[in-house]
């Protein structure tokens, strides 16, 4: 459950990073894409570098849990798909 919510939340931040900063965007598809991998990278450093401490901070429980992958998630997608785009950018010059 936890990995779908990353998932879900990485495609999210993903398209919203790309929304903001549209010289970055890289078509819906490939956002949501690059956003999803964002999204699973998130989940797993949340996993390594262990989510209990960022769930107590969010709140503590199952909301604290579930606010922390969402977070996770949308944070990696948005990382993934900004150096996706600043990548392609200077690929393109």
């Amino acid at each position: 459950m936890e990995l779908l919510i990353a998932l879900f939340s990485g495609a999210t931040g993903g398209i919203l990073a790309a929304a903001v900063y549209r010289a970055l965007g890289l078509g819906f598809v490939v956002n949501a894409a690059a956003g999803v991998l964002g999204g699973l990278l998130g989940w797993q450093a949340a996993q390594t570098l262990g989510a209990d401490a960022l769930a107590r901070l969010l709140g503590g429980g199952d909301a604290g849990m579930i606010a922390t992958q969402a977070l996770m998630g949308g944070l990696g997608g948005a990382v993934v798909l900004m150096s996706l785009g600043m990548a392609r950018r200077l690929l393109v010059k």
